[in-house]
């Protein structure tokens, strides 16, 4: 709860702040609100479309949600834009 409010004052202090936009939404994925989560990833990606780990979140989300075609798609886009931990889920999962 105390990181979920951390992050909801960090995003009051500054919209415009997509890490803190994909920190939410993985706090919100351990919360196992994987649609608030999305949510989240899908603001930070709005403001950096370039910053692979909000889709590499955002990929995560939607496994948990069992929408492995969007997750692998999430998973590759972060891959390509250079996040080789993403690698990792695209090898196992997107065969």
């Amino acid at each position: 709860d105390g990181a979920l409010a951390d992050a909801n004052k960090a995003i009051e202090l500054d919209s415009k702040n997509y890490y803190a936009w994909n920190n939410r939404g993985c706090i919100k994925n351990k919360l196992r609100d994987f649609k608030g989560a999305i949510e989240d990833f899908n603001q930070s990606i709005s403001l950096n479309a370039d910053y692979a780990p909000a889709y590499l979140n955002r990929g995560i989300a939607n496994e948990n949600l069992n929408n492995t075609e969007l997750a692998c798609k999430d998973w590759n886009l972060a891959a390509s834009k250079g996040l080789s931990a993403a690698h990792t889920f695209v090898d196992s999962d997107c065969k």
